[in-house]
């Protein structure tokens, strides 16, 4: 928690002083691709909330749930964790690109089963950067302005080979699982229509 009030300290002047757009929320699903993974991909489902925009800065935080499985000994495994970022913006009248790069923190879980058959099971804490450039759209540019649509190509530092590892009973060779992907996302600002497109 104290990164988060570090993060929430250094963006508060902005907040205070500057003149800004509101907040937005997000929900966004992601593929990564990593051939030592069943089927080659992990997977990220995300909610979040983009605080504010701020000339080329536009902050974020996230909550995201990471889930796969490695190919070979079949364990699946499951994080939760938490994000935040400065989301560098290169704004254009009805598109934007940006450069994302972000820090996340939370915990993995792993599970298996022994020679037994007796479920098994190992949690660890985990933390990582992922870096994302893409693409935002406006959608209803003229009219609205609410709503957003963003795709963006990751790279994944998420490495769920310690924790497999320790439920690996088979012994069998685990490699790294940073991965690069495609997400694509949904966002919303909850803006009114302007007066001169109401219907």
């Amino acid at each position: 928690m104290k990164k988060v009030y570090l993060f929430l300290s250094l963006i508060l002047p902005y907040l205070i002083y500057s003149q800004v757009s509101g907040p937005e929320i997000f929900a966004e699903y992601g593929a990564f691709y990593n051939g030592d993974l069943k089927s080659f991909t992990n997977h990220k489902i995300t909610a979040g909330s983009e605080l504010f925009s701020f000339k080329y800065l536009s902050p974020e935080i996230e909550i995201a749930y990471n889930f796969g499985t490695h190919e070979k000994s079949e364990i699946p495994f499951t994080s939760i964790a938490f994000g935040f970022s400065p989301k560098l913006v290169f704004q254009e009248e009805k598109s934007r690109w940006v450069f994302i790069p972000k820090y996340h923190f939370g915990n993995i879980t792993a599970e298996n089963f022994d020679s037994n058959n007796n479920a098994i099971k190992h949690k660890d804490k985990i933390n990582f950067w992922s870096f994302a450039i893409g693409l935002e759209i406006k959608s209803n540019y003229n009219s609205s302005n609410r709503e957003k649509w963003g795709v963006y190509l990751i790279y994944n530092g998420f490495n769920a080979r310690p924790t497999m590892s320790r439920v690996n009973v088979e012994q069998l060779k685990i490699n790294n699982t940073q991965s690069i992907g495609l997400s694509f996302r949904i966002s919303t600002n909850f803006k009114r229509k302007n007066e001169e497109y109401r219907e």
